[in-house]
């Protein structure tokens, strides 16, 4: 179905552009193996017209990998209204190149570096390619939290000059593991069968939290997911003195009850992880602590207050990443203990 409404709606099929897939070494210090990043270009368009990228980290393997898909964070902007909708011109994170260089720094493979509060070292992917987990990163080129799509939670386009469509690009991601049609249109069948669909979990690093609520929303399951410093809900940020979130919030949401699109409980699976921090740098603490107290309440969930100050800790902090990749392999997050090798 989603991929019926990319061709029909975004893109002709007799206008398709060549294939253009991108393969790279992925590395990182604590890196144990050989592993690739792949980049694709998504029949999806950013607000500046170029196509939505995301990522695929696949490590070398004979067997069929499990898949998480993951979600980056700071996906949230808006720009000056428009009269004529001919007029806008796309600038920021409504770039596709700002939502390409997102994932690159969660990767820790880009040279530039965002404004975005996070310190990414890519220890996160790392860890996962090390547990023998193949990983998806789609982009969000249009700044509304994964929420709006071209059917569904529309935005006021006219208004704004574009058509939000970060739910479309999160679903996407999902579909494009099992639908042939998607990964024909993309190049992404050769990998399609390296990969096992029947084990898929999702992780959202900070505001792409916002996501997997957004797809468990809409039907869509996850035999695990885990959360990094991702707030429960944006209701905290009506009140107080956050007049550039609020004016987000509402061209994102709209007059809809911000409550409906927060964390839902009874949505989540058994394998349910909280990360947060009472000293997190970028959001209400109130929004946080929601979040912790709701899924300490889910039997078999791991909560875990970082008691530090900052934001996304999984992809700064090595072991923590490890237990992140342990917890959605195997539902413990037990510390996992260093290995002497014998050196000094």
């Amino acid at each position: 179905m989603l991929f019926s409404l990319l061709m029909a709606c975004w893109m002709d099929s007799s206008t398709l552009p060549a294939l253009n897939i991108n393969v790279i070494n992925f590395t990182n210090e604590y890196l144990e193996g050989d592993v690739e990043v792949r980049i694709y270009d998504s029949p999806l368009l950013c607000p500046d017209g170029l196509p939505a990228s995301f990522f695929l980290v696949l490590p070398k393997s004979d067997d069929p990998l499990p898949v998480s898909v993951i979600f980056h964070s700071g996906a949230m902007a808006y720009s000056d209204y428009v009269e004529d909708a001919s007029t806008f011109r796309a600038s920021g994170r409504l770039l596709s190149e700002w939502g390409s260089s997102r994932v690159w720094e969660t990767l820790n493979l880009s040279r530039k570096t965002l404004a975005t509060a996070v310190t990414d070292l890519g220890y996160l992917p790392t860890a996962l390619a090390n547990a023998g987990v193949a990983q998806i990163y789609p982009t969000n080129c249009w700044g509304d939290l994964w929420h709006n799509g071209v059917e569904i939670q529309v935005n006021d386009a006219e208004r704004e000059g574009f058509t939000r469509q970060g739910l479309d690009m999160a679903q996407f991601a999902v579909d494009i593991l099992s639908s042939i049609e998607l990964a024909e249109s993309t190049g992404f069948s050769d990998v399609q069968e390296k990969l096992d669909t029947s084990t898929i979990s999702m992780i959202g690093l900070g505001t792409g939290g916002q996501a997997i609520y957004e797809l468990l929303a809409q039907g869509y399951t996850a035999s695990a997911v885990a959360f990094d410093s991702a707030p429960a809900s944006f209701a905290p940020y009506l009140d107080g003195d956050f007049a550039s979130e609020q004016e987000a919030l509402n061209r994102i949401f709209g007059s809809a009850d911000l409550t409906t699109a927060s964390l839902n409980v009874s949505a989540l699976p058994s394998s349910t992880g909280w990360i947060w921090s009472n000293g997190d740098s970028q959001h209400p603490i109130e929004a946080l602590e929601l979040g912790a107290e709701s899924v300490a309440s889910i039997d078999g969930s791991w909560v875990e207050d970082q008691n530090a100050v900052g934001h996304v800790f999984s992809n700064q902090d090595y072991a923590l990443a490890e237990r992140v990749a342990q917890y959605i392999l195997t539902g413990d997050s037990a510390a996992i203990e260093a290995v002497d090798t014998g050196g000094e």
